[in-house]
């Protein structure tokens, strides 16, 4: 376990990593733009380090709303515990997120 002390506060940020399932129907244009937008949303919650990664697309064990497959995407970043409530609950909202999952390294 890590722990970062940014900018001499007492928060204590430590490394995440959030995997989510993207649905496989949206076009190019609107998966980039969403990709971009949860960056920019960690970016904006003052996460440090933000990198996304796409798996590319996978096939399911079992259907997700109907879904067989869908894009995986890694994003790890470094941030306080405050980012990851927020981030999860726009993934939750979000109709072209299957499913996510948050993991302190």
């Amino acid at each position: 376990m890590k722990l970062y002390n940014m900018n001499n506060t007492k928060q204590k940020f430590f490394e995440y990593e959030t995997v989510y399932l993207i649905k496989p129907d949206i076009n190019e244009i609107q998966f980039l733009n969403l990709v971009q937008f949860l960056q920019q949303l960690l970016i904006n919650n003052k996460a440090k380090n933000v990198i996304s990664k796409s798996k590319g697309k996978i096939n399911l064990s079992y259907h997700i709303k109907n879904y067989t497959e869908a894009t995986f995407i890694e994003t790890s970043y470094i941030s306080n515990g405050r980012v990851i409530e927020v981030f999860e609950k726009y993934l939750k909202e979000n109709e072209n997120i299957l499913r996510y999952i948050s993991l302190k390294r």
